[in-house]
Formats: structure tokens, sequence, C-alpha cells
């Protein structure tokens, strides 16, 4: 299996989001019972680690299509589109070996 670690981030167009996973994060998704967030205006994504590798492969998945969608649809996927994409995407690289991580 292929780990790609996320920790520092990533480029989507012209922007880098930054991969927020700090105890602060934690504690702010667990209130909200939330697995992730995505946040445009920080170019952020936040997820949560303590439920598992799988669930944070999913969840990381989920919030890079959101992050996909503000700056490349223009918003015109809706959150259920989103989540079955997201679940599509993260089968597939899966089954292709890879596996996204947060500080390995």
């Amino acid at each position: 299996m292929i780990r790609v670690d996320v920790q520092h981030g990533l480029e989507l167009g012209e922007f880098h989001y930054t991969v927020d996973c700090s105890e602060q994060a934690e504690k702010d998704l667990r209130a909200d019972l939330n697995f992730g967030e995505h946040s445009q205006s920080q170019r952020r994504l936040r997820i949560t680690k303590e439920h598992g590798d799988e669930q944070y492969h999913s969840t990381f998945s989920h919030e890079l299509i959101e992050a996909i969608n503000e700056v490349y649809c223009l918003r015109k996927l809706n959150h259920d589109h989103i989540t079955n994409l997201a679940h599509g995407l993260a089968q597939a690289l899966k089954s292709l070996g890879i596996q996204f991580t947060y500080g390995e």
C-alpha cells in the first residue's frame, strides 16, 4: 500500500490548501459530530484522525472533492453528488494501493 501523507497540504488550482488534524480541529469536529470539514475562505481541510486510517482516507477524499467543487465546479455539485464521488474515489484509490494518511 502506498500511503500518501497529506500533512503538508496540497495545491488545488492556484491555491494551497492546508490540512488540519490538530487537537483543536478534533475537538471542534467532535462537537459538530463531523469527521471533516472544508473551508473555502481559509483554504483548509480539517479532518479527524480519531476514527482510524480507513475513515481518514474516506473523509480526506470527501473534503478534497468539496474543495474541487469550489475551485473548479463553481459549487454546482450538491452534497449527495460529492458524497457519492468521494466514496467512489476512495474505493478506486484504495484498489490501486493508495491511501491518504496524515503524519506517517
